[in-house]
Protein backbone atom coordinates (compact mmCIF):
# COMPACT_ATOMS: atom_id res chain seq x y z
CA UNK A 1 0.00 0.00 0.00
CA UNK A 2 1.65 3.53 -0.95
CA UNK A 3 1.46 6.34 1.54
CA UNK A 4 -1.27 8.77 -0.39
CA UNK A 5 -3.57 5.70 -0.29
CA UNK A 6 -2.50 5.20 3.31
CA UNK A 7 -2.98 8.63 4.40
CA UNK A 8 -6.15 9.18 2.18
CA UNK A 9 -7.75 6.23 4.44
CA UNK A 10 -6.87 8.01 7.79
CA UNK A 11 -7.95 10.68 6.57
CA UNK A 12 -11.61 9.36 5.26
CA UNK A 13 -11.50 7.58 9.13
CA UNK A 14 -11.26 10.77 10.79
CA UNK A 15 -14.11 12.38 8.80
CA UNK A 16 -16.33 9.00 9.62
CA UNK A 17 -15.56 9.70 13.10
CA UNK A 18 -16.38 13.26 13.56
CA UNK A 19 -19.20 12.74 11.42
CA UNK A 20 -20.79 9.87 14.05
CA UNK A 21 -19.67 12.80 17.07
CA UNK A 22 -22.16 14.93 15.03
CA UNK A 23 -24.69 12.27 14.81
CA UNK A 24 -24.79 11.45 19.01
CA UNK A 25 -23.56 14.19 20.60
CA UNK A 26 -23.03 14.43 24.19
CA UNK A 27 -25.92 15.24 26.44
CA UNK A 28 -25.61 19.53 27.41
CA UNK A 29 -26.25 20.20 31.15
CA UNK A 30 -27.18 23.94 32.52
CA UNK A 31 -26.58 24.11 35.92
CA UNK A 32 -28.53 26.96 37.83
CA UNK A 33 -27.79 26.56 41.70
CA UNK A 34 -26.55 26.47 43.83
CA UNK A 35 -23.90 29.39 42.45
CA UNK A 36 -20.24 29.42 42.77
CA UNK A 37 -18.29 29.32 46.23
CA UNK A 38 -21.22 28.78 48.27
CA UNK A 39 -20.61 27.97 51.82
CA UNK A 40 -22.32 24.95 53.47
CA UNK A 41 -21.92 23.43 57.25
CA UNK A 42 -22.08 20.20 57.47
CA UNK A 43 -25.59 18.54 57.87
CA UNK A 44 -26.76 21.04 56.01
CA UNK A 45 -29.22 20.48 53.02
CA UNK A 46 -27.38 21.10 49.60
CA UNK A 47 -30.71 22.54 46.51
CA UNK A 48 -29.43 22.20 43.21
CA UNK A 49 -31.23 22.93 40.32
CA UNK A 50 -30.16 21.67 37.16
CA UNK A 51 -31.21 20.69 32.95
CA UNK A 52 -29.92 18.54 30.18
CA UNK A 53 -30.88 18.49 26.49
CA UNK A 54 -29.82 15.88 24.32
CA UNK A 55 -30.96 15.25 20.69
CA UNK A 56 -31.35 12.04 21.11
CA UNK A 57 -33.04 12.18 24.72
CA UNK A 58 -32.01 12.18 28.14
CA UNK A 59 -31.53 8.83 29.85
CA UNK A 60 -30.81 9.79 33.35
CA UNK A 61 -29.77 13.17 35.35
CA UNK A 62 -27.67 12.53 39.35
CA UNK A 63 -26.19 14.70 41.61
CA UNK A 64 -24.09 14.18 44.04
CA UNK A 65 -20.75 16.15 46.08
CA UNK A 66 -17.35 15.07 45.37
CA UNK A 67 -13.60 16.04 46.93
CA UNK A 68 -10.62 17.42 45.34
CA UNK A 69 -10.41 13.21 43.77
CA UNK A 70 -13.41 13.14 42.72
CA UNK A 71 -14.94 10.75 45.32
CA UNK A 72 -18.50 10.72 46.28
CA UNK A 73 -18.86 11.87 50.13
CA UNK A 74 -22.85 11.94 50.07
CA UNK A 75 -25.44 9.71 48.48
CA UNK A 76 -26.10 10.30 44.98
CA UNK A 77 -29.42 11.23 43.69
CA UNK A 78 -30.72 9.63 40.13
CA UNK A 79 -33.60 10.56 38.37
CA UNK A 80 -34.37 8.83 34.89
CA UNK A 81 -36.10 10.58 32.05
CA UNK A 82 -37.11 9.52 28.21
CA UNK A 83 -37.06 13.31 26.90
CA UNK A 84 -35.12 15.57 24.78
CA UNK A 85 -34.87 17.91 27.70
CA UNK A 86 -35.14 17.64 31.47
CA UNK A 87 -35.00 19.78 34.55
CA UNK A 88 -34.24 18.47 38.11
CA UNK A 89 -34.41 20.27 41.80
CA UNK A 90 -33.87 18.43 44.83
CA UNK A 91 -31.29 17.99 47.46
CA UNK A 92 -28.45 16.72 48.66
CA UNK A 93 -27.85 16.00 52.76
CA UNK A 94 -24.41 16.78 54.13
CA UNK A 95 -24.58 13.86 56.76
CA UNK A 96 -20.94 12.73 57.30
CA UNK A 97 -19.94 14.43 60.33
CA UNK A 98 -16.41 13.02 59.61
CA UNK A 99 -16.33 15.76 56.56
CA UNK A 100 -13.78 18.54 57.13
CA UNK A 101 -13.64 22.15 56.28
CA UNK A 102 -12.50 22.90 52.75
CA UNK A 103 -13.38 22.70 49.10
CA UNK A 104 -16.14 20.34 47.36
CA UNK A 105 -18.06 20.31 44.55
CA UNK A 106 -21.71 19.40 43.01
CA UNK A 107 -21.00 17.54 40.33
CA UNK A 108 -24.36 16.95 38.10
CA UNK A 109 -23.97 13.69 35.41
CA UNK A 110 -26.56 13.58 32.47
CA UNK A 111 -26.61 10.68 30.19
CA UNK A 112 -28.12 9.82 26.82
CA UNK A 113 -27.70 5.99 27.12
CA UNK A 114 -24.30 6.23 25.07
CA UNK A 115 -22.44 9.68 26.20
CA UNK A 116 -21.95 10.98 29.94
CA UNK A 117 -21.48 14.47 30.60
CA UNK A 118 -20.29 15.72 33.75
CA UNK A 119 -20.47 19.41 35.23
CA UNK A 120 -18.96 20.90 38.58
CA UNK A 121 -19.76 23.89 40.58
CA UNK A 122 -17.39 24.95 43.45
CA UNK A 123 -18.58 24.63 46.93
CA UNK A 124 -17.07 25.46 50.33
CA UNK A 125 -18.00 23.14 53.15
CA UNK A 126 -17.63 23.75 57.21
CA UNK A 127 -16.82 20.89 59.45
CA UNK A 128 -19.22 19.81 62.60
CA UNK A 129 -16.75 21.12 65.66
CA UNK A 130 -15.45 18.71 68.07
CA UNK A 131 -17.10 18.01 70.79
CA UNK A 132 -16.52 15.88 74.09
CA UNK A 133 -19.33 14.47 74.74
CA UNK A 134 -19.02 11.82 77.64
CA UNK A 135 -16.18 10.77 80.36
CA UNK A 136 -16.09 7.18 80.93
CA UNK A 137 -14.56 5.63 84.03
CA UNK A 138 -13.71 1.97 84.49
CA UNK A 139 -13.65 0.14 87.75
CA UNK A 140 -12.87 -3.08 88.63
CA UNK A 141 -15.38 -4.67 91.02
CA UNK A 142 -13.94 -7.88 91.34
CA UNK A 143 -11.69 -10.16 88.97
CA UNK A 144 -14.36 -11.18 86.76
CA UNK A 145 -16.69 -7.70 87.00
CA UNK A 146 -15.85 -4.51 85.44
CA UNK A 147 -18.08 -1.85 85.62
CA UNK A 148 -18.38 1.12 83.55
CA UNK A 149 -19.38 4.66 84.80
CA UNK A 150 -19.88 7.90 83.09
CA UNK A 151 -18.90 10.69 85.21
CA UNK A 152 -22.24 13.00 85.22
CA UNK A 153 -20.44 16.50 87.34
CA UNK A 154 -19.21 15.11 90.50
CA UNK A 155 -21.94 11.87 90.07
CA UNK A 156 -20.64 8.61 88.90
CA UNK A 157 -23.63 6.98 86.38
CA UNK A 158 -23.73 3.46 86.16
CA UNK A 159 -24.19 2.29 82.42
CA UNK A 160 -23.23 -1.37 82.00
CA UNK A 161 -21.29 -4.19 83.30
CA UNK A 162 -18.43 -6.08 81.82
CA UNK A 163 -18.25 -9.57 83.10
CA UNK A 164 -14.36 -10.26 83.43
CA UNK A 165 -11.47 -8.71 85.10
CA UNK A 166 -10.35 -5.57 83.77
CA UNK A 167 -7.08 -4.92 81.35
CA UNK A 168 -7.55 -2.12 79.06
CA UNK A 169 -9.90 -0.02 77.53
CA UNK A 170 -10.31 2.35 74.86
CA UNK A 171 -12.88 4.81 72.76
CA UNK A 172 -13.30 4.93 69.18
CA UNK A 173 -14.78 8.24 68.67
CA UNK A 174 -14.32 8.09 64.89
CA UNK A 175 -16.46 4.58 64.82
CA UNK A 176 -18.41 5.17 67.89
CA UNK A 177 -17.29 2.27 70.09
CA UNK A 178 -16.15 1.79 73.33
CA UNK A 179 -13.51 -1.31 73.62
CA UNK A 180 -12.34 -3.09 76.89
CA UNK A 181 -9.55 -6.03 77.32
CA UNK A 182 -10.23 -8.08 80.19
CA UNK A 183 -8.31 -10.36 82.23
CA UNK A 184 -9.55 -13.72 80.92
CA UNK A 185 -8.75 -13.36 77.34
CA UNK A 186 -11.23 -11.74 75.30
CA UNK A 187 -12.23 -8.02 73.94
CA UNK A 188 -15.55 -6.57 73.19
CA UNK A 189 -16.85 -3.73 71.36
CA UNK A 190 -19.70 -1.95 72.39
CA UNK A 191 -22.56 0.77 70.93
CA UNK A 192 -21.47 4.03 72.98
CA UNK A 193 -25.30 5.36 72.29
CA UNK A 194 -27.10 1.94 74.34
CA UNK A 195 -23.97 -0.03 75.08
CA UNK A 196 -24.91 -3.20 73.18
CA UNK A 197 -21.99 -5.55 72.31
CA UNK A 198 -21.42 -5.50 68.73
CA UNK A 199 -18.58 -8.14 68.60
CA UNK A 200 -16.03 -9.44 70.59
CA UNK A 201 -12.53 -11.26 69.87
CA UNK A 202 -11.47 -14.47 71.82
CA UNK A 203 -8.12 -16.35 72.66
CA UNK A 204 -6.12 -12.76 72.86
CA UNK A 205 -4.72 -14.86 76.01
CA UNK A 206 -4.26 -17.75 77.82
CA UNK A 207 -6.32 -16.58 80.97
CA UNK A 208 -4.02 -18.77 83.35
CA UNK A 209 -1.06 -17.02 82.29
CA UNK A 210 -0.37 -13.11 83.53
CA UNK A 211 -1.23 -10.40 80.78
CA UNK A 212 0.09 -7.26 80.26
CA UNK A 213 -2.32 -6.76 77.28
CA UNK A 214 -3.69 -3.30 75.59
CA UNK A 215 -6.62 -2.08 73.47
CA UNK A 216 -5.70 1.41 72.01
CA UNK A 217 -6.98 3.34 68.64
CA UNK A 218 -4.49 4.36 65.65
CA UNK A 219 -5.54 5.91 62.57
CA UNK A 220 -9.51 5.20 63.10
CA UNK A 221 -8.15 1.71 63.50
CA UNK A 222 -8.81 -0.62 67.51
CA UNK A 223 -5.59 -2.25 67.76
CA UNK A 224 -5.19 -4.83 70.64
CA UNK A 225 -2.13 -7.07 71.67
CA UNK A 226 -2.45 -10.80 72.10
CA UNK A 227 -0.49 -12.93 74.67
CA UNK A 228 0.75 -15.05 71.64
CA UNK A 229 3.25 -12.42 70.18
CA UNK A 230 0.68 -10.11 68.29
CA UNK A 231 -0.80 -6.51 67.71
CA UNK A 232 -3.64 -6.57 65.76
CA UNK A 233 -5.59 -3.95 64.15
CA UNK A 234 -8.90 -4.28 63.41
CA UNK A 235 -12.05 -2.02 61.80
CA UNK A 236 -15.64 -0.76 63.07
CA UNK A 237 -16.71 -4.54 62.24
CA UNK A 238 -13.99 -6.56 63.54
CA UNK A 239 -12.24 -7.51 60.59
CA UNK A 240 -8.42 -7.67 60.87
CA UNK A 241 -6.32 -4.64 58.99
CA UNK A 242 -3.40 -4.79 60.20
CA UNK A 243 -1.16 -7.31 61.87
CA UNK A 244 2.56 -7.38 63.96
CA UNK A 245 3.76 -10.01 64.70
CA UNK A 246 6.68 -10.10 67.44
CA UNK A 247 8.10 -14.23 66.33
CA UNK A 248 8.19 -15.19 69.64
CA UNK A 249 5.67 -16.15 72.41
CA UNK A 250 7.82 -15.49 75.23
CA UNK A 251 7.43 -11.73 74.71
CA UNK A 252 3.83 -10.03 75.25
CA UNK A 253 2.94 -7.04 73.71
CA UNK A 254 1.96 -4.81 76.02
CA UNK A 255 2.09 -1.41 75.21
CA UNK A 256 2.40 0.30 71.10
CA UNK A 257 3.03 3.51 70.07
CA UNK A 258 2.44 4.75 66.01
CA UNK A 259 4.54 7.46 64.76
CA UNK A 260 5.25 8.42 61.45
CA UNK A 261 5.77 5.12 59.23
CA UNK A 262 6.47 2.93 62.46
CA UNK A 263 5.33 1.00 65.37
CA UNK A 264 7.23 0.68 68.63
CA UNK A 265 6.02 -2.18 70.81
CA UNK A 266 7.04 -2.63 74.29
CA UNK A 267 7.02 -7.02 75.17
CA UNK A 268 7.16 -7.92 78.58
CA UNK A 269 9.65 -10.67 78.39
CA UNK A 270 7.74 -14.37 79.89
CA UNK A 271 10.07 -15.61 82.00
CA UNK A 272 13.67 -14.25 83.70
CA UNK A 273 15.27 -12.81 79.97
CA UNK A 274 14.94 -9.36 79.30
CA UNK A 275 12.13 -7.29 77.96
CA UNK A 276 12.17 -6.06 74.31
CA UNK A 277 11.31 -3.22 72.24
CA UNK A 278 10.16 -4.29 68.51
CA UNK A 279 10.17 -1.57 65.72
CA UNK A 280 7.51 -2.49 63.37
CA UNK A 281 7.12 -0.85 59.84
CA UNK A 282 3.50 -0.21 60.13
CA UNK A 283 2.16 0.01 56.49
CA UNK A 284 3.85 -3.30 55.15
CA UNK A 285 3.82 -5.05 58.67
CA UNK A 286 7.52 -6.41 59.32
CA UNK A 287 9.90 -5.64 62.02
CA UNK A 288 12.79 -3.45 61.49
CA UNK A 289 14.43 -4.20 64.54
CA UNK A 290 14.40 -5.46 67.88
CA UNK A 291 16.26 -4.00 71.33
CA UNK A 292 16.69 -6.19 74.89
CA UNK A 293 16.51 -3.81 77.61
CA UNK A 294 16.36 -4.07 81.08
CA UNK A 295 13.22 -2.06 81.88
CA UNK A 296 9.75 -1.28 81.49
CA UNK A 297 8.11 1.16 79.39
CA UNK A 298 5.27 2.93 80.84
CA UNK A 299 4.15 5.53 78.12
CA UNK A 300 5.71 6.04 74.68
CA UNK A 301 5.65 9.91 73.27
CA UNK A 302 7.42 11.65 70.28
CA UNK A 303 10.48 13.54 71.12
CA UNK A 304 12.19 15.23 68.66
CA UNK A 305 13.41 14.10 64.93
CA UNK A 306 13.55 10.86 64.78
CA UNK A 307 12.99 10.07 68.27
CA UNK A 308 10.89 8.81 70.37
CA UNK A 309 10.77 8.75 74.31
CA UNK A 310 10.05 6.41 76.57
CA UNK A 311 8.81 6.98 80.41
CA UNK A 312 9.48 3.96 82.33
CA UNK A 313 11.27 2.07 85.42
CA UNK A 314 14.01 -0.10 85.82
CA UNK A 315 13.82 -1.57 89.52
CA UNK A 316 10.84 0.40 90.45
CA UNK A 317 12.92 3.96 89.80
CA UNK A 318 11.84 5.97 87.38
CA UNK A 319 13.75 6.45 83.91
CA UNK A 320 13.41 8.42 80.65
CA UNK A 321 15.22 7.16 77.82
CA UNK A 322 15.27 8.38 74.14
CA UNK A 323 15.14 5.61 70.80
CA UNK A 324 16.19 6.47 67.96
CA UNK A 325 14.25 5.36 64.82
CA UNK A 326 17.44 6.81 62.67
CA UNK A 327 20.28 5.31 63.89
CA UNK A 328 18.78 2.17 65.93
CA UNK A 329 20.01 3.40 69.63
CA UNK A 330 18.57 4.11 73.20
CA UNK A 331 19.90 6.24 75.19
CA UNK A 332 19.20 7.66 78.75
CA UNK A 333 17.92 11.70 78.34
CA UNK A 334 17.72 12.46 82.14
CA UNK A 335 18.04 11.96 85.79
CA UNK A 336 14.66 11.46 86.97
CA UNK A 337 14.19 10.97 90.86
CA UNK A 338 14.49 7.53 92.62
CA UNK A 339 10.90 6.42 93.19
CA UNK A 340 8.50 4.48 90.77
CA UNK A 341 6.61 5.67 87.92
CA UNK A 342 3.10 5.93 87.63
CA UNK A 343 2.22 7.24 84.87
CA UNK A 344 3.00 10.11 82.57
CA UNK A 345 0.69 12.13 80.28
CA UNK A 346 1.59 15.12 77.07
CA UNK A 347 0.25 18.33 77.81
CA UNK A 348 1.45 20.34 75.28
CA UNK A 349 3.84 20.09 72.29
CA UNK A 350 6.94 20.03 74.14
CA UNK A 351 5.55 19.89 77.55
CA UNK A 352 4.80 16.22 79.89
CA UNK A 353 3.30 15.78 83.52
CA UNK A 354 4.83 12.55 84.77
CA UNK A 355 3.12 11.52 88.29
CA UNK A 356 6.67 9.82 90.05
CA UNK A 357 6.73 9.21 93.93
CA UNK A 358 4.27 11.22 95.91
CA UNK A 359 4.39 14.54 93.26
CA UNK A 360 3.84 15.23 89.86
CA UNK A 361 6.56 16.42 87.63
CA UNK A 362 6.63 19.32 84.71
CA UNK A 363 9.28 18.07 82.28
CA UNK A 364 10.06 20.06 79.09
CA UNK A 365 11.15 18.41 76.80
CA UNK A 366 12.86 20.94 74.20
CA UNK A 367 14.88 21.95 77.46
CA UNK A 368 15.71 18.86 78.95
CA UNK A 369 14.36 20.64 82.21
CA UNK A 370 12.67 18.41 85.37
CA UNK A 371 10.37 20.68 87.53
CA UNK A 372 8.10 19.94 90.56
CA UNK A 373 4.40 20.57 89.17
CA UNK A 374 2.04 19.48 92.47
CA UNK A 375 3.95 18.74 95.43
CA UNK A 376 2.91 15.90 97.98
CA UNK A 377 0.15 14.47 95.01
CA UNK A 378 0.20 10.81 94.11
CA UNK A 379 -1.15 9.86 91.61
CA UNK A 380 -1.61 6.03 90.31
CA UNK A 381 -3.28 7.61 86.55
CA UNK A 382 -3.10 11.23 84.53
CA UNK A 383 -5.37 11.58 81.72
CA UNK A 384 -5.08 14.88 79.75
CA UNK A 385 -8.11 16.14 77.94
CA UNK A 386 -7.27 19.17 75.55
CA UNK A 387 -10.10 19.87 74.01
CA UNK A 388 -11.12 21.64 77.39
CA UNK A 389 -7.64 21.73 79.14
CA UNK A 390 -7.78 19.53 81.78
CA UNK A 391 -6.18 16.68 83.40
CA UNK A 392 -7.57 14.52 85.81
CA UNK A 393 -5.19 12.24 88.63
CA UNK A 394 -7.10 9.20 89.88
CA UNK A 395 -5.18 7.92 93.27
CA UNK A 396 -7.12 4.27 93.83
CA UNK A 397 -10.68 5.51 94.61
CA UNK A 398 -10.45 9.43 94.41
CA UNK A 399 -10.86 11.41 91.20
CA UNK A 400 -9.09 14.74 91.07
CA UNK A 401 -9.85 17.25 88.03
CA UNK A 402 -7.45 19.96 87.24
CA UNK A 403 -7.37 22.86 84.79
CA UNK A 404 -4.34 23.21 82.95
CA UNK A 405 -1.75 24.69 83.11
CA UNK A 406 -3.30 26.90 86.26
CA UNK A 407 -3.28 23.53 87.91
CA UNK A 408 -6.45 24.80 89.79
CA UNK A 409 -8.47 22.10 91.38
CA UNK A 410 -12.07 21.86 89.77
CA UNK A 411 -13.65 18.57 91.09
CA UNK A 412 -12.76 16.15 93.35
CA UNK A 413 -14.76 12.85 94.41
CA UNK A 414 -14.54 9.54 95.39
CA UNK A 415 -15.34 6.25 94.18
CA UNK A 416 -16.66 2.89 95.76
CA UNK A 417 -13.88 1.15 93.65
CA UNK A 418 -10.15 1.69 92.56
CA UNK A 419 -10.44 3.55 89.28
CA UNK A 420 -8.35 1.59 86.57
CA UNK A 421 -9.08 3.96 83.59
CA UNK A 422 -10.51 6.90 81.95
CA UNK A 423 -11.74 7.56 78.84
CA UNK A 424 -13.35 10.45 76.34
CA UNK A 425 -15.92 10.24 74.09
CA UNK A 426 -15.97 12.29 71.51
CA UNK A 427 -18.64 13.37 68.65
CA UNK A 428 -16.42 12.06 65.64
Amino acid sequence: MNKQIYFLLILIGLLIGCRKEEINPPPVISLIEPYTNKHYNVFDTVFYKASAQDQNGVEYISASIVNDFLSVVTTTNTQQFNTLSAQVESYLVLDDIHLTSGTYYLMITASDGNNVTRSYTKISIIEEPLVLKNILIFSEQSSSQTEVYSLDSNLFVSKFTYPQGFQSAAINSYNQQIHILGTQGSMSTFTTDDYTEEWYINQINNPLQSFYGQVDVIDNTTFVSFGSGYIKGYDKFGVVRKSFNTQGIQYQPSIFYKWNYYLIAFEKAIGNQDNRIDVFYYGAGGKKISFYVDFDVVQFFYYREDKIMMWGNKNGKAKLYELSLLYNFIDEIKTLPLEQLFSAIQVEENIFLAAIGNDIYHFNSNTNSLNIYSAGVHADLLKFEELNSVFFIVNQNTLTVKAYPQNIELLTTTHNQPIKAIEFLYNK
